[in-house]
């Protein structure tokens, strides 16, 4: 398979595909199921990661100096954010 379609293939890999596509690209690349899952898993930590990064940055502009720390202040404003975003879904167990 020639490297620019490996390429292609790899990207696609790091979207939000479909269960079936992501099987199905990575019989094909040769990439176990827990390396799509460790992939996917640290794509998103990375993520939350940038947006404390923006939140901490976002604080510091401003001159706020919150108690605890700006650092746990961002988490705390993650941890809301993502569970706002959850909705209702995770609440009906």
């Amino acid at each position: 398979m020639p490297d620019n379609i490996k390429a292609v293939l790899k990207r696609l890999l790091l979207e939000d595909v479909s269960p079936q596509l992501r099987h199905a690209i990575g019989v094909e690349l040769g990439i176990s199921l827990q390396r799509q899952q460790r992939d996917a898993a640290d794509k998103k930590m990375e993520e939350v990661k940038r947006g404390i990064e923006k939140i901490k940055a976002r604080m510091r502009s401003n001159g706020e100096r919150p108690r605890g720390g700006i650092h746990q202040a961002a988490l705390d404003e993650t941890a809301e954010r993502r569970s706002r975003e959850a909705g209702p879904a995770n609440q009906t167990l």
